[in-house]
C-alpha cells in the first residue's frame, strides 16, 4: 500500500475537461496529477498502476452509493404501500363516519361514535318510582326535585291519632283524613300512593326533620303559629280545630268546654294547651295529666277519669274508632289551624301544596276523607277553611 493518502470525493476522477474541444495531452506515465488547493505545494508522484487503483476504489465506492440508494428507495416505498394498504384496509372494514352537524367540535377519526348518556335513575334500594306525571308550577323547588331523582315522596306523620293519622301495628298501613289528604297532594304533585312514604315523626323532631330533609312535608295536627313560621313553610290551614271534650257515650251531663265540667276529672296530656284553658276557665274542674291521649281514653273507658279534652278533631278519631262508646261534645272552643308543613326557604313548593289543597277541597276529596274518617255517623258538615296564602 502505497504511503501516500488516498482522497475520496470528486476530486479523486481526475481534472474537469475545459470546454475547449482540444484534448489535453494523455499524463505521463506512472504520474497521475491531482487537484490541490491553491498554494498547496504538488502531491508526491504516484507509483505505477497508481490510477488503476484509484479508478477501481472509485467505481468500487459508486457501485456501493449506488446500492445503498436503490435499498432506501425500495424501503420507502414499502413503507408507503404498507400505510397505503393499511388505511384501505381501515377504511373497508369500518363504517362510514357521519358528518359532523353544526356545533359538533371535531374528534379523531379513530375515536368510536358519541353514544347518549343514561339519565340517573332510583335504585331498587331507593323505593318505587313516581308514576304520574308531575303538574303544577313548581319546578323552582329544590325538595321536590330531590324527590323525584330519589323516586318517591316522604311524608312525615303521626301514626297514634286514629281517624286522623293512624299507622295499623299489624299491616304498617296509615290511614286517616290527614293521610288522604297527603295522598290526594302527592299525587297532585305528581306521586302515586306507590311513590309516598310515610314516616312517624315525634312533635319534637318536626322542624329539624324538615330543615334536614330527612322528610319533605309534615301533616299531623301540626298548627300553624306565627313562632314556628320563623322556621317552617306552611300550607293551608286545611282544618280549624278547636277545644272541645270527649265523654262516655252514655254521659248525661257534660255538654263541653263549659261549666258543666266543674267538679269532674278532666284528662290531657301533662303540659298541654288544653289543661290550660280548662285551669284558667273552669277552675272548678278538677286535672289529671298524663303521658299521652291514649292513656287518657283508656282511663276514660275505666271510669276513671270524667272528660278527655283536647283538639275536637283528635277526638272525632277517637269517638270514630268506637262510636257506641264515645261522643264529642260542645262546640269547639279556641282556634287551631292544622297546617302541612315543608322546608322554610321552598316557596314554589308551599304554593304547589296550597294549590292541590284548593283543589282537594272544590272537587270532594276534603268532605269525604272527613267523612270516612272523622264523622261516619254524619252528625257534622264542616266546610274546608280558606287558605292563608302568605
Amino acid at each position: 500500500m502505497s504511503d501516500t493518502p488516498q482522497h475520496e470525493g470528486p476530486d479523486d476522477l481526475g481534472p474537469a475537461v475545459p470546454p475547449s474541444s482540444a484534448v489535453p495531452p494523455p499524463p505521463k506515465p506512472g504520474y497521475a496529477p491531482s487537484a490541490q488547493p491553491t498554494g498547496a505545494p504538488p502531491s508526491a508522484p504516484s507509483p505505477a498502476g497508481g490510477r488503476s487503483n484509484t479508478m477501481l476504489f472509485v467505481g468500487t465506492a459508486a457501485g456501493l452509493v449506488i446500492a445503498i440508494v436503490m435499498t432506501l428507495v425500495v424501503l420507502l416505498g414499502d413503507d408507503e404501500d404498507s400505510s397505503s394498504d393499511s388505511a384501505g384496509s381501515a377504511s373497508s372494514s369500518a363504517p362510514a363516519k357521519p358528518s359532523a352537524s353544526p356545533g359538533d367540535s371535531p374528534t379523531a377519526t379513530s375515536s368510536p361514535s358519541r353514544t347518549p348518556t343514561a339519565t340517573p335513575s332510583a335504585t331498587a334500594t331507593d323505593g318505587p318510582t313516581a308514576s304520574v306525571p308531575p303538574t303544577g308550577g313548581f319546578q323552582n323547588s329544590p325538595v321536590l326535585a330531590a324527590a323525584r331523582v330519589r323516586g318517591r315522596l316522604i311524608v312525615g306523620t303521626k301514626g297514634d291519632t286514629p281517624g286522623l293519622s293512624f299507622q295499623d301495628p299489624a299491616t304498617g298501613r296509615h290511614s286517616g283524613f290527614e293521610i288522604e289528604l297527603a295522598l290526594a297532594v302527592a299525587e297532585d304533585l305528581g306521586f302515586d300512593e306507590d311513590g309516598v312514604e310515610f314516616r312517624n315523626v315525634p312533635s319534637a323532631a318536626r322542624e329539624t326533620a324538615l330543615a334536614s330533609g330527612g322528610i319533605d312535608l309534615y301533616i299531623g295536627t301540626y298548627s300553624i303559629t306565627a313562632l314556628r313560621k320563623q322556621t317552617v313553610a306552611f300550607a293551608g290551614p286545611y282544618y280549624v280545630a278547636g277545644l272541645t271534650a270527649l265523654v262516655r257515650a252514655g254521659e248525661p251531663t257534660i255538654t263541653g268546654m263549659d261549666s258543666s265540667l266543674a267538679g269532674r276529672t278532666v284528662c290531657s296530656v301533662t303540659g298541654s294547651t288544653p289543661l290550660q284553658v280548662v285551669q284558667t276557665n273552669v277552675p272548678q274542674a278538677q286535672v289529671s295529666g298524663r303521658t299521652s291521649y291514649a292513656q287518657c281514653l283508656e282511663d276514660l273507658q275505666a271510669s276513671r277519669v270524667d272528660a278527655v279534652v283536647t283538639d275536637d278533631a283528635i277526638l272525632r278519631g277517637y269517638a270514630a274508632v268506637r262510636p257506641s262508646e264515645l261522643k264529642v261534645v260542645g262546640t269547639p272552643f279556641g282556634v287551631e289551624k292544622y297546617g302541612i308543613g315543608m322546608n322554610h326557604d321552598d316557596a314554589a313548593l308551599r304554593s304547589a301544596v296550597n294549590d292541590a289543597l284548593e283543589k282537594a277541597a272544590t272537587d270532594g276529596t276534603w268532605s269525604a276523607a272527613y267523612t270516612e274518617h272523622l264523622d261516619p255517623t254524619r252528625t257534622s258538615f264542616p266546610a274546608p277553611p280558606p287558605l292563608d296564602r302568605y
